[in-house]
């Protein structure tokens, strides 16, 4: 079906959401945003069992899962876990994700004091801070 899709002109889906059999995972509501060099997807099901899917992207990308923290590496096909009623993000990107930049001070704070700490991403883009 994908190859009809190409040969038509079209652009192949963004990503495709298989079960453990190789089938389309249904009642999947799959929402993307832009933010410069980096697409986040949210992956959500109302109701149903928990399973574990397999996401098919249409090309290699840097694969971040948001809610766990965890770096998924270079893929262009990962798994990711389908909660109900609780939504799983994505942040997906083709170049290399600068390091951040995190400083705090005073090195040591007492009680009744404030203590300050500040994160930055040198050469970041997207819609950060606007």
């Amino acid at each position: 079906m994908l190859d009809l899709i190409s040969r038509a002109g079209e652009h192949p889906p963004a990503l495709r959401l298989l079960g453990a059999d190789g089938s389309r995972l249904p009642n999947i509501e799959a929402t993307r945003w832009q933010d410069g060099h980096i697409e986040i997807v949210s992956l959500f099901r109302q109701s149903g069992n928990r399973e574990t899917a397999t996401v098919v992207l249409p090309e290699v990308r840097r694969v971040f899962d948001l809610r766990t923290g965890e770096y998924l590496g270079r893929a262009s096909e990962f798994q990711a876990e389908i909660i109900p009623c609780r939504a799983s993000f994505l942040a997906l990107t083709n170049v290399p994700v600068a390091t951040p930049d995190f400083q705090v001070g005073p090195r040591f704070a007492a009680r009744g004091t404030v203590a300050t700490a500040s994160i930055s991403v040198p050469a970041a883009e997207g819609l950060q801070g606007r």
